[in-house]
């Protein structure tokens, strides 16, 4: 992303993005929480050596079938999933379940009680007014996940795209402002009324929290 500086974004993506999965140890034994901390980071910082950035490990948590990895790059914290075998590590887990719940409201519930498409313009149309910016990536998973809480609304999102495809690295409206360089914020970043910046994926509660915005 000059040496074109690799977003951490993308060096995720490349190693696990949308469902790719990555060959860590061979067996079938049962890992521990601790090894299984140990080798997702060993194996995130040895593929981001050459970065100038490093992960750190905030805590790993036991789920079901996988171990979830909690861990942090630079100023933006991620969950990453291993599985109990060590065998394979994931960028990121889609809960079915919760998703099915949230796109199939339940039998009686009445439109007043569900969030319109015009419901979600007007939040959307708020956040922009309010000064609120989305920095992302089209390369970001979480970002991707962010601009589907809109829907059709997103383009009333003032959304700032900061991957260049020509260098690989950041567009120039994001290296002004410290995002998607090295040492800098990572995305998605949201950009609040005040100015400060915000990493990390943000639910539509959490933005009308932050903005102000009434979300019906």
């Amino acid at each position: 992303m000059q040496k074109h500086f690799i977003p951490i974004a993308i060096i995720l993506a490349a190693l696990l993005i949308a469902g790719a999965f990555i060959y860590v140890k061979q067996g079938s034994a049962s890992i521990s929480i601790q090894e299984a901390g140990e080798k997702s980071i060993a194996f995130i910082n040895q593929s981001i050596a050459d970065q100038g950035v490093t992960a750190s490990l905030i805590e790993v948590v036991d789920e079901d079938e996988v171990f979830r990895i909690h861990l942090k790059i630079a100023d933006t914290e991620y969950d990453s999933f291993m599985t109990k075998s060590g065998k394979f590590l994931f960028p990121s887990g889609f809960n079915l379940e919760e998703q099915t719940v949230e796109e199939t409201p339940l039998e009686g519930t009445s439109v007043e009680e569900t969030t319109s498409y015009s419901d979600l313009d007007g939040f959307a149309q708020c956040l922009t007014e309010k000064g609120m910016k989305f920095y992302g990536s089209q390369t970001c998973g979480w970002c991707a996940q962010e601009k589907e809480l809109f829907g059709d609304s997103m383009q009333y999102v003032d959304y700032v795209e900061c991957l260049d495809e020509e260098t690989g690295g950041a567009t120039a409206a994001c290296a002004a402002e410290g995002i998607y360089v090295a040492g800098g914020l990572g995305v998605p970043t949201w950009q609040l009324s005040s100015g400060e910046m915000s990493s990390g994926y943000k639910t539509l509660e959490e933005l009308a929290e932050l903005s102000g915005c009434p979300l019906q």
